[in-house]
């Protein structure tokens, strides 16, 4: 693949290569971004477009990896104005580029320029490239990425006297793992032309050294984690101001729980694959890719194996993950394959077309671009435009959220309310804290409890926000709920006073908060903030037992008075009664802590529970 399929002498490749491919390579990125302009959406679809256009315009940090390079290019985009608009051109422009080094690529490989042409918009023109043209989201950069590497190598590969190239390609890795950590799988590529340099131009040490500081440079963007979220910005996933939280990041550890499907689900993830792929190009994407495949490994075997070795980790990796959106971890390896589909049947097209200059043989080559505009009709005809809802979200809820208030939230749809509150100003009246914890910054989280202290109600959306509200809502804050059968989502009002899940969503951000703290600091807080607490929990049992067992250790007569009233609320709740009975023998009333497993072992469900009463009841007697 990464081989040139004709090989002309020197004079011949310089005067193929560098006569008019630039024009032709603006011509294919150009063509291509008018062509997703005409289809795009005219807002965000959901997902994690939300909050990436919310961290780059505020220059924050995103979830894991973390994705530097992309939110400070995403940042440039959006400074101009509006910020969805920015963060779609970032993507539109991203992809466009990938479709102009495409056609460079290729014209190292077939010497054909409109076969080349014709591959170019072919990989355009796949579902693959419009859906992340048309997404705000971090993998139209990573297409770029991949194919950046490709077309570095390539040039490494082709021009290694003097090594520039294999330099070039040190800081573009680097860049584009400050990206996205996933393209590690291109490694082996990499490393294979560094060996086959080494070997035939043995370069001083010297030379590998600057490679590694170039590599180096290019990976130091990572640095803008902890350093930009050492300023405190509304949106910063987890904090990673230290080494141990930087690694949280890095490393993707929130999703850790993902992984480890049985050999029954990892079967069906494979089939789900497949499919997914065969639904790349009208023809299907695995048949021709064999082709191109067969002509990889006649003309250059091992970069060949190597990139068939990637797509198939990238392929068995993404298996093996318990994720709604599987097909989004596999693009690098669709992206591969797409390459192979595009590369073998042109290649073989160019054995079979005559190079002569007569005007049916030029007819005949460029009768090649009518197969990518038969594919671009296919493809592009299929989106339909979707209408946005996502800053009237955050505007709505904005607006209808009472003076001097906090507002805590949590889901997707969370960024919206962030960036109109932040960006645009709006209602600077109030706080907002996501109770999450990993995305506000400690500072908001002290704003918060100081705005609790003070008396200002408390006020919540619900969780998770799932659907945008309905555009134009009156006064309150609005979310949506599925009908049942229909389309028609009714529209509800909530002010968060009262309700058991608003109640436990307060609970758990207060906990949050204080767990952070030493125990005389906790007290402390505890001492200002314990009346709003016990007020903001209300009627929820659930809400009075949290409470209780954070202070179960440091304060059990605390802890009592919370298990008591979630027993008042909930007389026949096992929990409560248990760890009631756990508060009253840390005090030494050990006979009414039996009476109070008596009555949890006489409750309703919770059987583990009960197991447990029942056996610190026995303990108890033995005693």
């Amino acid at each position: 693949m990464l081989d040139s399929g004709i090989k002309p002498d020197p004079v011949q490749r310089k005067d193929a290569l560098e006569s008019g491919d630039t024009f032709w390579a603006l011509v294919a990125a150009l063509t291509a971004f008018i062509a997703y302009l005409i289809v795009l959406p005219a807002g965000f679809a959901l997902g994690d477009g939300p909050e990436l256009t919310a961290a780059a315009s505020m220059l924050g940090t995103a979830h894991p990896t973390g994705y530097p390079v992309y939110l400070q290019l995403g940042h440039l985009a959006t400074a101009a104005g509006d910020a969805q608009a920015g963060m779609r051109l970032l993507s539109l422009l991203a992809v466009a580029g990938s479709v102009a080094l495409i056609y460079l690529l290729l014209r190292r490989i077939i010497n054909a320029r409109p076969l080349c042409l014709a591959g170019a918009f072919m990989t355009a023109f796949s579902p693959l490239f419009i859906e992340n043209a048309l997404a705000v989201e971090v993998y139209g950069l990573s297409i770029l990425g991949m194919t950046a590497i490709l077309w570095a190598t390539v040039r490494a590969l082709d021009d290694p006297p003097e090594g520039r190239w294999l330099l070039i390609l040190a800081l573009i890795y680097g860049l584009v793992l400050g990206h996205h950590l996933t393209l590690l799988a291109l490694a082996p590529i990499i490393l294979y032309s560094l060996i086959r340099f080494g070997k035939r131009q043995r370069p001083p040490f010297r030379f590998y050294a600057l490679w590694i500081i170039l590599f180096g440079l290019g990976l130091s963007v990572y640095l803008y984690l902890p350093l930009r979220s050492a300023t405190a910005p509304a949106v910063s996933w987890f904090n990673p101001q230290t080494s141990e939280r930087l690694l949280h990041v890095l490393s993707g550890a929130d999703y850790a729980e993902f992984w480890g499907v049985g050999t029954e689900q990892f079967i069906a993830n494979l089939g789900r694959l497949l499919r997914h792929l065969s639904t790349q190009l009208p023809f299907g994407l695995i048949l021709p890719a064999l082709v191109g495949i067969a002509v990889g490994i006649k003309r250059r075997p091992l970069p060949t194996i190597l990139l068939l070795l990637t797509t198939l980790i990238v392929s068995l990796w993404t298996a093996g993950y318990a994720a709604y959106d599987l097909e989004v971890f596999l693009q690098p390896a669709t992206f591969l394959l797409l390459l192979f589909a595009v590369i073998g049947p042109l290649y073989l097209l160019h054995r079979l077309i005559s190079d002569g200059e007569e005007p049916k043989h030029r007819l005949l080559r460029w009768s090649a671009l009518l197969l990518p505009a038969a594919l671009a009709l296919w493809s592009l005809t299929g989106f339909e435009p979707s209408e946005g809802l996502v800053r009237p979200h955050g505007d709505n809820l904005l607006r209808g959220t009472p003076h001097r208030s906090a507002v805590l939230f949590g889901g997707d749809l969370s960024f919206p309310i962030l960036e109109a509150h932040h960006q645009r100003d709006r209602r600077p009246d109030i706080v907002l804290a996501d109770e999450i914890g990993n995305i506000s910054h400690p500072r908001q989280h002290g704003l918060v409890m100081d705005r609790l202290a003070s008396g200002a109600p408390l006020y919540f959306t619900d969780l998770p926000l799932e659907h945008p509200p309905l555009p134009g809502t009156r006064s309150g804050v609005g979310y949506l709920y599925p009908a049942d059968e229909g389309n028609a989502w009714p529209y509800f009002e909530h002010t968060g006073q009262g309700g058991v899940l608003a109640a436990e969503t307060a609970i758990r951000y207060l906990i949050a908060r204080l767990e952070s703290s030493p125990p005389q600091e906790r007290k402390q807080v505890w001492s200002r903030l314990g009346p709003a607490a016990a007020v903001t929990a209300g009627d929820s049992p659930h809400a009075h037992l949290a409470l209780g067992i954070h202070w179960l250790n440091d304060d059990p007569a605390l802890a009592e008075s919370f298990f008591r009233r979630a027993v008042e609320l909930d007389p026949w709740m096992p929990s409560a009664r248990l760890d009631l009975a756990l508060a009253l023998a840390a005090q030494g009333h050990q006979d009414e802590a039996a009476r109070e497993l008596e009555a949890a072992l006489a409750g309703f469900g919770e059987e583990e529970v009960k197991d447990d009463a029942r056996r610190l009841l026995e303990a108890m007697s033995t005693d």
